[in-house]
């Protein structure tokens, strides 16, 4: 499996944003499954991009870019 040849800036950003998108259905808990599935799935994705051999220093050392979201706005 190649990861470093195929991970273009808009995949990291998506799953950034995947796991960002649940923050607000925290608190009060209204989290659905759906939601919860797709959070879960969007960590294990950013799991195997850590561990990899080929993009974990990448990853360790931030060089994916993805935007920030402010505190307010989660």
């Amino acid at each position: 499996m190649m990861l470093t040849g195929t991970f273009h800036t808009g995949v990291m950003t998506t799953l950034v944003q995947e796991i960002i998108s649940v923050y607000p259905l925290l608190n009060p808990s209204s989290l659905t499954a759906a939601a919860s599935n797709r959070v879960c799935n969007a960590l294990a994705l950013l799991q195997c991009v850590a561990s990899h051999t080929e993009t974990r220093g990448l990853f360790l050392n931030g060089e994916f870019s993805y935007p920030t979201t402010p505190q307010d706005s989660i």
